[in-house]
C-alpha cells in the first residue's frame, strides 16, 4: 500500500516519492518545493482541515487534501 502525504500526522516526517497529478499541478508543486527526496511534514490543520499547512524547505505551505492525497511519500526513517 502507498503512503500518501495526506496521512502524515502533525509533525511526522516524510520524503516525498512521487508526484500523480497532471503536469501543471506537479510543475507547480515543484516550484514549491515539493520534489522527490525531499522533507515534507504537516504542521498545522486548519479548524476545517482543508487545507492543512505543511512546511517543506524551510518554506510553509497550504495544501488541499485532494492535492496531498496524490503525493506518495514514504516514512522519514524508512
Amino acid at each position: 500500500m502507498s503512503l500518501t502525504l495526506d496521512m502524515l500526522e502533525i509533525d511526522d516526517f516524510g520524503i516525498v516519492e512521487k508526484i500523480n497529478t497532471d503536469a501543471s499541478t506537479r510543475d507547480r508543486l515543484e516550484s514549491l518545493g515539493i520534489i522527490k527526496g525531499e522533507k515534507i511534514m504537516p504542521v498545522f490543520v486548519t479548524p476545517l482541515k482543508s487545507p492543512i499547512i505543511y512546511q517543506c524547505l524551510n518554506t510553509l505551505i497550504a495544501l488541499r487534501p485532494d492535492i496531498t492525497s496524490k503525493i506518495e511519500i514514504r516514512r522519514a526513517g524508512a
